[in-house]
C-alpha cells in the first residue's frame, strides 16, 4: 500500500528565499517540528529560493510494507 501526500503553494505563497527543508507534521495549528511525536517525515536540502510569482510543488510517497 502507498500514500501519498501533495501540497502546492501558489504565487505569492510561502515566499522565501532560503527554504531549506520539507516536513509532514500531525500538529498543523504550530507546524512544531521540535519531537519526534509530531513529525511523520523531513526532508532538508540546499536552499531554494521561491519568489512571489513561483510555485512550489510537493509530492511524497510513503510505501507500506506489510508485517
Amino acid at each position: 500500500m502507498t500514500a501519498v501526500y501533495k501540497t502546492t503553494w501558489g504565487a505569492g505563497v510561502a515566499t522565501n528565499s532560503a527554504i531549506t527543508e520539507a516536513v509532514i507534521v500531525n500538529d498543523q495549528a504550530t507546524n512544531a517540528t521540535t519531537t519526534a511525536a509530531n513529525t511523520i517525515s523531513r526532508i532538508t536540502f540546499t536552499a531554494v529560493n521561491k519568489g512571489a510569482s513561483d510555485t512550489l510543488a510537493i509530492t511524497w510517497s510513503h510505501k507500506f510494507l506489510g508485517a
